[in-house]
């Protein structure tokens, strides 16, 4: 696939084509109810044309095309079923004994929104840091990062690894108790750690040697003994814990740092571990 089609501008949004019997028309359907908000606050009716590459359909705006029509989950727009689909998708949604419908991912143009994806993600704190990570070089998917589409706030490769990062705001309950680890906020939390350590303790466990894991939690929790005393433990596997305040508007630059300060240390470790064995 090009790059024109999948350069940084580009979000790629899950969606599907249905039929319309009683029109007997086609429409591709875009969810994100995030753009279509935005499209509805534009209060002016944009039009679009429809082009496919294999799997993946791509949205642009055309004045002369057919117009973008925002409801309360997603995005319709009229499609040349004839053009866009094959003889198989066409018959199988307008039969009787099948869905009239089918999932498909479709590429969007954010830079003719003037927008970019970050603004798709409905977690902001995965969007700021996510932004940070790409100022430093990280390839961040063009696949908006939902709890449908990624396991984690963030995904991401790095060489030969794979990135993930699961982020929380929870801060330290006032009441004491309750930051105690079967208590509500304190198990809490340690169920967001428990999402990432899973997955590292499988990579070790399979020797893939590939995942490296970073939970971030705000500052204070850092004290607490029974998050402390996981530290070194979480860290055996590759599973890091990275404290951070918040409100501090630079937080996501910081944290962004450190992720990449750790991720470079555990690539080169990990090549010189391997020609060591060599």
């Amino acid at each position: 696939m090009g790059a024109k089609i999948l350069d940084k501008n580009t979000a790629i949004l899950t969606g599907y084509v249905k039929y319309k019997p009683v029109k007997h028309c086609y429409v591709l359907a875009i969810n994100s109810r995030i753009l279509s908000r935005y499209l509805k606050s534009q209060n002016k009716k944009l039009r679009g044309n429809i082009l496919r590459n294999e799997d993946l359909f791509i949205l642009n705006l055309d004045k002369k095309g057919n117009i973008l029509r925002p409801t309360e989950k997603h995005i319709e727009i009229s499609i040349p079923g004839t053009n866009l689909l094959n003889k198989n998708e066409i018959l199988n949604i307008r039969s009787r004994n099948s869905k009239t419908s089918f999932p498909t991912k479709i590429a969007v143009n954010l830079k003719k929104f003037n927008l970019d994806k970050y603004y798709l993600y409905p977690d902001k704190d995965a969007a700021r840091l996510a932004y940070e990570l790409e100022k430093l070089g990280v390839d961040i998917p063009n696949r908006i990062m939902t709890s449908h589409s990624f396991k984690n706030d963030i995904e991401f490769k790095y060489k030969n690894k794979e990135v993930i990062v699961e982020i929380t705001r929870k801060e330290l309950s006032k009441v004491y108790q309750a930051n105690f680890k079967h208590q509500a906020i304190g198990g809490g939390i340690r169920a967001h750690i428990f999402d990432v350590y899973r997955r590292c303790v499988t990579d070790k466990m399979l020797k893939k040697n590939k995942t490296i894991g970073y939970t971030i939690l705000s500052k204070g929790w850092e004290n607490v003994k029974h998050i402390k005393d996981i530290i070194e433990e979480c860290e055996l596997v590759r599973c890091y814990l990275l404290f951070t305040n918040f409100e501090n508007k630079n937080w996501a630059k910081k944290i962004s740092r450190e992720i990449m300060k750790i991720t470079k240390n555990e690539t080169n470790l990990s090549r010189n571990t391997t020609g060591s064995r060599n």
